[in-house]
């Protein structure tokens, strides 16, 4: 995706932090998965909100969207959504985990989470990528997409 300028992502940034601002916090003990090294999941995003994360931090710490409890998931989710689109070059891996991660399995699990409000937000999202990926269509953004407007299990 390409860099893209503040007036065009506003209003879809907007829309995300609003439609997951009332996502309770999932408590310290709630972060990440059991595991005997969640690379530093915990440590970090223990005690933390959802807003205030640099994307350089968000970067670093993109494999925590495979150790995140459904609970943390669904709360820092809208940190990595908008990291991706205020700076996706910075971003950069995080934009392939989102789609990656409403691809796998528990993406099932992650959509039926969902408010209505937060599943549109997500699909006005992944719209959006697909809308910047231009020529390269990348049939796993197609897929996640897919599976957020109809709630199909992949």
């Amino acid at each position: 995706m390409e860099d893209n300028s503040n007036d065009k992502i506003a209003p879809l940034v907007r829309e995300i932090q609003e439609a997951f601002a009332n996502v309770p916090y999932p408590g310290d003990d709630n972060i990440s998965a059991p595991t005997y090294d969640d690379e530093g999941t915990l440590e970090y995003f223990a005690g933390t909100k959802q807003e205030g994360h640099s994307v350089e931090d968000l970067r670093y710490h993109s494999a925590a969207l495979s150790f995140f409890t459904l609970d943390a998931f669904l709360y820092y989710l809208p940190a990595y959504v908008v990291a991706v689109l205020q700076d996706p070059e910075e971003a950069d891996i995080i934009y392939d985990s989102l789609i990656f991660h409403f691809n796998r399995a528990a993406s099932g699990k992650i959509v039926h989470l969902l408010s209505p409000a937060q599943r549109q937000a997500m699909i006005k999202y992944f719209e959006y990528c697909l809308s910047e990926e231009g020529e390269y269509l990348d049939c796993n953004l197609a897929h996640a997409l897919d599976i957020l407007k109809t709630g199909r299990k992949p």
